[in-house]
């Protein structure tokens, strides 16, 4: 086993400790939302059927609750299961994290992006909590990450697997439709740019077409339904915008979100400890990605992560803006290198 393998099994061991040894204290309560997604899984087992959409409690998507299915058939209707299918979904987005950091940046500063997730609080806290937004990272870094390797590897398969885990998002949280349109604006790029990989872009724009087809039927047959939630939460003035700017300026390293639900520790976007290694990312990421266009395609994706909680009220929201976990974990990755080989020259 090669040293890098070490040490992202170390940190995925890290990672799940950090997320398990939580759940005693959580084992024997739900909030509203959280009880909501058992009592839908529960129909489901009970009545199993295919459904893109839960139309009650404001509307959700639907996938949290297929993925609870198992845990709820082994472990009852019970808290627990709930929330230990959360922390299972969150070390698997640490495994996410290192197949994209390593398609974006090099071996060591992918392990220090997947150390930087692992360690997260803001990332820890989400993965124990049973709500259906732990499915954005996770499925967002597994589309980016195929997404990358079929246009470096250029073969069908690959970007059917791309195809798959773009269509997948649509079933995770309101806030993955910016993820998904970010991901065709990079296939529309691709096509004008690069002639050679246009058979593949198809395939992937296809299989994804797919499977956002039932719940593109879906809603146009239940507009009311399915955005009702957006709509009940979205902001109605120009002021209201620039003054969630404001916040989340201050969220960075200073104040974050104050609900403590998603945030129960006050910690802001940037966790105190990991604050040097960021701010050395931003300085030396232009040398640390594989391709000078990542460095764009990361600030891009910190715009549309944060762009949903910018838009709708009560931020800096944590739960909307969950995305956002996974560039910040790239840009500390990226400094965590630079660091590293700092001390190692001193």
């Amino acid at each position: 086993m090669t040293g890098s393998y070490k040490a992202i099994l170390v940190i995925l061991l890290l990672g799940a400790f950090l997320r398990w040894s939580g759940l005693g204290p959580m084992s024997d309560m739900l909030s509203y939302d959280e009880a909501y997604n058992g009592v839908d899984t529960l129909s489901l087992l009970r009545s199993p059927r295919l459904t893109p959409f839960f139309p009650s409690n404001h509307g959700r998507e639907s996938l949290w609750c297929y993925v609870l299915i198992p845990f709820v058939a082994v472990w009852g209707a019970r808290p627990f299961a709930l929330r230990l299918a959360a922390t299972m979904m969150g070390v698997l987005t640490l495994a996410a994290m290192y197949r994209l950091g390593k398609e974006l940046l090099n071996t060591p500063a992918a392990c220090w992006a997947t150390l930087a997730l692992g360690i997260s609080q803001w990332h820890v806290h989400q993965s124990r909590t049973a709500l259906r937004a732990i499915l954005l990272p996770l499925i967002g870094a597994l589309a980016f990450a195929a997404l990358l390797q079929a246009y470096r590897a250029n073969k069908p398969v690959r970007w059917i697997y791309a195809g798959i885990w773009i269509g997948l998002l649509t079933y995770t949280y309101f806030a993955a439709v910016l993820w998904i349109l970010y991901a065709l604006t990079l296939l529309a790029w691709w096509w004008f740019s690069d002639q050679e990989k246009r058979r593949g872009l198809v395939i992937t724009f296809l299989v994804a077409g797919l499977l956002f087809l039932p719940m593109l039927v879906y809603g146009f047959s239940h507009p009311q339904e399915t955005l009702q939630r957006p709509e009940a939460v979205r902001v109605s003035t120009l002021n209201e915008v620039w003054d969630n700017v404001r916040l989340w300026g201050k969220a960075l390293f200073h104040q974050g979100d104050p609900d403590a639900r998603y945030n129960p520790i006050s910690r802001p976007v940037v966790d105190p400890v990991l604050i040097p290694a960021f701010l050395a990312g931003i300085v030396g990421l232009w040398w640390v990605v594989k391709r000078r266009w990542h460095v764009f395609w990361i600030a891009g994706l910190v715009f549309v992560s944060i762009l949903p909680s910018r838009l709708t009220r009560d931020a800096p929201h944590f739960l909307r803006a969950v995305g956002l976990t996974i560039p910040v974990a790239l840009v500390v990755g990226a400094g965590g290198w630079g660091l590293e080989l700092s001390l190692i020259h001193i």
